[in-house]
Parts: structure tokens; C-alpha cells; sequence
């Protein structure tokens, strides 16, 4: 939620190396400023850590506009189980 609003949805599926591969992550329009981004993948990572999260993966990511989003959340383009994705390795 922002400002009382449904801002965002995201959903992930953990395998049991620990990755977090992304399912859905669809902010809201109005609120595409990144304090979404910022919140899910910075301030509450601890939260995604005590589940077992150490990295999060992107696959098959065709919109420019998402590709330029993760490359600003710190997400980098890598090859997983012989799939490119992107990438983001929690930090504690």
C-alpha cells in the first residue's frame, strides 16, 4: 500500500538454492516513482532474507521500461540455469 492505495503486487516462487524467481511485480502506474522498488528490494530485503531469499531473478524480460527499472534497483543481466535473466543478490 502508498497513501492507502493498492501500489503494487509482487509475487515470487523460492527454489531451494534460495532464488527468488519472480512471478509477477506490477506497480500501479501513478506510483512508478521507485519507492516501490526501493522498499521491496532495500529497506525491507531483511524481510525476504529470514525467507530464505538470497538473490532475486527476473526471467524473460522484454520491455525496455522494466529492463531500465531493474538495471536502477541494481539488478544485472546473468545467465541462470542456462536462461539469461537479471539478477539481484541480497545484501544484509
Amino acid at each position: 500500500l502508498r497513501d492507502l492505495v493498492i501500489a503494487n503486487i509482487f509475487a515470487a516462487q523460492i527454489d531451494e538454492n534460495g532464488t527468488a524467481f519472480v512471478k509477477i511485480n506490477y506497480t500501479v502506474e501513478k506510483f512508478r516513482d521507485y519507492k516501490v522498488g526501493k522498499f521491496i528490494f532495500e529497506k525491507e530485503n531483511k524481510y525476504l532474507s529470514e525467507k530464505g531469499v538470497k538473490k532475486i531473478a527476473y526471467e524473460q524480460v522484454s520491455n525496455k521500461n522494466h529492463e531500465r527499472f531493474l538495471k536502477i534497483m541494481g539488478f544485472e543481466k546473468s545467465v541462470l540455469n542456462g536462461r539469461e535473466c537479471y539478477i539481484k543478490v541480497l545484501v544484509n
